[in-house]
């Protein structure tokens, strides 16, 4: 059985206790490579991520009553892989009766069933559907955040497992906020450099999560460090408002023991 390489990174406030309120942005990253990535451009997904579920775990557990999106439930046109199963893009997403997400045009909704291979390190983190962010094209994509009326809704809190970050660049999550102007957070950048790693990458999944209650924000755009090089897998993404935060973020400490006490992995469903 080949092991595989895992590396983990979970930022959090210091300092805060039971009913305390955020004062910094606070986010959340874990990361598991594949061992497959030196093979070729298609690897075997990773059927476990134990480093990516912890953060994910970590960035909920300060969350309430929040939903997150897996694609599942929306519809892929087509049945040819060489076309990635269907390009048709979700329509307006329904987080909650009052919250919603638009997700611009230049992202493509797969669907991509395991029988089916692996399209060059891109695979979902669970289910069978996807969004494709085809940064190959030096576009970015867009997600808008609004209420039941079309209305901007700011959220606090954002989310998402990415698959294949980092072998030609990494991904730029920039926040527009309520004032208009933007806060950028370069995710994977403190393990693999502007640029990527190279192929060892290939493959990978990560979780990239943050907090934010002082600069609630109505827009993310996600896209490449290295314009115009590669595309990457985005799945089972989370959005929440001020008042789905209402758990204070532990200290690193406490995180610490939380992971030594119980580590758990999502795995993909067998299909």
């Amino acid at each position: 059985m080949k092991k595989t390489q895992v590396a983990l990174m979970i930022a959090a406030g210091l300092g805060l206790s039971a009913g305390s309120a955020f004062g910094v942005t606070t986010t959340f990253f874990g990361i598991d490579f594949n061992p497959d990535a030196g093979s070729g451009m298609d690897v075997t997904p990773l059927d476990m991520f134990p480093n990516a579920t912890m953060a994910e775990d970590a960035f909920k557990s300060n969350l309430v009553g929040v939903n997150t999106e897996d694609f599942e439930g929306q519809t892929a046109e087509g049945n040819d892989f060489t076309s990635f199963h269907g390009m048709s893009i979700p329509d307006r997403i329904e987080f909650n009766a009052t919250n919603f997400a638009r997700i611009s045009s230049e992202s493509l909704l797969i669907n991509q069933p395991m029988v089916m291979g692996v399209n060059d390190g891109r695979y979902p983190t669970s289910g069978d559907n996807r969004l494709f962010i085809p940064q190959a094209q030096g576009e970015d994509t867009v997600i808008t955040f609004e209420d039941e009326n079309g209305m901007p809704a700011p959220q606090a809190a954002f989310g998402f497992y990415g698959v294949d970050i980092g072998d030609f660049g990494g991904a730029l999550v920039v926040l527009t906020q309520m004032d208009g102007s933007e806060q950028s957070y370069d995710v994977s950048s403190a393990l693999f450099g502007p640029h990527g790693m190279g192929p060892g990458a290939n493959g990978s999944v990560l979780f990239f999560g943050l907090i934010d209650t002082d600069n609630p924000f109505t827009q993310v755009t996600l896209r490449n460090t290295n314009s115009g090089t590669d595309g990457f897998a985005f799945d089972d993404f989370t959005i929440g408002q001020i008042e789905s935060v209402v758990i204070p973020i532990p200290t690193v400490a406490g995180l610490g023991a939380v992971g030594l006490v119980g580590l758990t992995a999502r795995r993909r469903r067998s299909i």
